[in-house]
């Protein structure tokens, strides 16, 4: 009886141990790959890659915000973003303030720096889902997605 009590009470630590580590890729990463096909769900604040990017946006389920300044942003900007410069702070904060935090967000800056205080920003202003575009419009022209003017 005792070896079938400590089998048993190993068997529940092994499971227990593997449901932790599935958890933890999961919240590290937001997706958790088996057998090749990834599950699990979207991070919900998460740096994505512009084919990452380009794949969401396709999905038009996202605002896409451009926080970079007017200048940059009337030199070339992805179809269908929004212009809020992040550097006119009170605007940008004005302009989270009537945002719907249910949104799902797609948010650039040139290089992503801004962008990444932008989505901590939302974050702690109560923002649901934000995601921004790792290295910036810089990465996207580079990774030759369109862009217009």
């Amino acid at each position: 009886m005792r070896k079938i009590l400590t089998a048993f009470i190993l068997l529940i630590a092994v499971v227990l141990i593997a449901a932790a580590l599935i958890q933890s890729n999961i919240l590290l990463h937001g997706t958790l790959k088996i057998n090749d096909q990834i599950v699990g769900y979207e991070n919900p604040f998460t740096h994505l890659s512009p084919q990452q990017f380009s794949a969401d946006l396709a999905k038009n389920r996202s605002k896409l915000i451009d926080i970079r300044t007017r200048d940059e942003y009337d030199q070339g900007h992805i179809a269908g973003a929004e212009n809020v410069d992040f550097n006119q702070t009170q605007n940008f904060s004005d302009y989270l303030d009537a945002q719907d935090k249910t949104t799902r967000f797609l948010i650039y800056c040139r290089t992503d720096s801004c962008s990444q205080n932008a989505m901590q920003l939302m974050q702690n202003k109560g923002f649901a889902h934000v995601n921004d575009l790792t290295g910036g419009y810089d990465a996207w022209v580079n990774a030759g997605f369109p862009v217009e003017q």
